[in-house]
């Protein structure tokens, strides 16, 4: 797969298009650490919605950042077997 775009996400999100043909925005963005120091995550949210005005949201994460943002669209627009669900997924934190 390849895409261009103005950043990694528009890239991302181009090629994805490209490679599949499902038409579809990303509307939201957003991403955080979980943890500090070395030993932390990066997560990253990502909404999108798609021309028949399904929303449909993806969550990344990884000690990368990029990597984390690349995670969070991939697969929302893919075929239904990869499709993520259409709500945004309930994330709890671990008890110490």
């Amino acid at each position: 797969m390849q895409g261009e775009g103005d950043g990694p996400v528009e890239a991302f999100v181009a090629a994805i298009v490209s490679h599949f043909g499902h038409d579809f925005d990303v509307v939201d963005y957003t991403e955080h650490a979980i943890g500090r120091g070395s030993n932390a995550q990066a997560v990253a949210y990502v909404e999108t919605v798609g021309a028949d005005g399904d929303v449909k949201w993806g969550v990344g994460k990884n000690p990368n950042i990029t990597t984390a943002t690349m995670r969070g669209p991939r697969g929302l627009r893919a075929p239904d077997e990869l499709t993520a669900p259409s709500r945004p997924p309930v994330l709890r934190g671990r008890r110490a």
